[in-house]
């Protein structure tokens, strides 16, 4: 694909927002190599906060265990890395959780999903989208406070 292929697909993916994004083709990835499909409460979740992202800063789930939170925030998480290039964090209370669950399931998506494969340098703590150089980093909360001025987009 070409520099304005990317481009023209970025600002698409933009447009459309994170519950499109991800259940198009070049969206998530599922382990059956297919775009997933989410749930209604997922789909309800991540439309509420586009529809009121200009004013909304913190989003946070609620549910019982097992009913995917942690996939809802990964979908999210992936979205903004992709569409909005700056730098975005995945942080944990230590170094373990912070490049598990959230990071993780990012990252494996990237190696499933054939456009991101090839345009995701993916490293132990860092994945960066080549194209927009846009970067998404595992950290822990006692790494925060030196992160706190590196106008970050997400968290």
């Amino acid at each position: 694909m070409t520099i304005a292929g990317i481009d023209k697909l970025i600002q698409e993916w933009r447009a459309r927002g994170p519950v499109n994004w991800a259940q198009g083709p070049h969206g998530w990835i599922g382990i059956d190599g297919k775009p997933i499909t989410l749930s209604p409460w997922q789909s309800a979740v991540l439309s509420a906060w586009w529809d009121n992202r200009e004013t909304v800063t913190t989003l946070a789930i609620s549910n019982i265990k097992k009913t995917g939170k942690t996939f809802s925030n990964s979908i999210l998480t992936a979205w903004r890395w992709l569409a909005l290039p700056g730098k975005h964090y995945c942080v944990a209370n230590d170094l373990d959780q912070a490049q598990s669950l959230v990071f993780q399931e990012i990252a494996e998506m990237c190696r499933r999903n054939s456009f991101l494969r090839d345009q995701v340098t993916i490293t132990r703590r860092k994945l960066e989208f080549t194209p927009t150089g846009s970067t998404l980093e595992a950290i822990t909360g006692q790494d925060a406070p030196g992160v706190a001025g590196s106008n970050h987009l997400t968290s």
